[in-house]
């Protein structure tokens, strides 16, 4: 089995393998992302003000439901991501 799969790989996989790409991403930024800032910020910042890892979370979304830019950045960062991932592949390869 490859290490990425078939439909994230750039012409590969269509509109299909890159729609699936960006709903796997964004599952991605609004569920793990938010968790692992929460958890780094928690470490070297101290502790969140409003509660743990499950408030921050919902935090989080109720940012993104109300279309805050720096959230909705966070959110598709794994998105950006795998494109730059894309690019430097391509780049390396010639």
């Amino acid at each position: 089995m490859p290490l990425i799969p078939k439909a994230w790989r750039p012409g590969q996989g269509g509109a299909r393998g890159e729609v699936a790409a960006f709903v796997a991403c964004l599952v991605l930024g609004v569920t793990l992302v938010p968790l692992v800032v929460w958890f780094v910020g928690s470490r070297s910042l101290g502790p969140y003000t409003n509660g743990g890892a499950l408030e921050f979370w919902r935090d989080d979304l109720l940012a993104l439901m109300h279309a805050e830019l720096p959230h909705w950045i966070v959110a598709l960062g794994p998105y950006a991501a795998l494109w730059a991932w894309r690019g430097v592949r391509r780049f390396f390869s010639g």
